[in-house]
C-alpha cells in the first residue's frame, strides 16, 4: 500500500477520534447527501 494513502487514512482516523463533534457532523452530512441522492434517483426512475 502506498505510504501517502496510509498517512491519509491515519489522519482521517485520528481526526474522527479526536474531534467527535466534527466527525458526527461529517457523518450526518454524508448520510443526508446519500439520502438526497437516493431520493432524487427514485424520483427520476419513477418519471421515466
Amino acid at each position: 500500500m502506498n505510504v501517502k494513502k496510509i498517512l491519509m487514512w491515519a489522519l482521517i482516523v485520528y481526526y474522527l477520534f479526536t474531534n467527535t463533534d466534527g466527525a458526527a457532523g461529517f457523518v450526518s452530512n454524508v448520510l443526508n447527501a446519500l439520502k438526497s441522492a437516493a431520493k432524487s434517483l427514485a424520483t427520476f426512475v419513477s418519471h421515466v
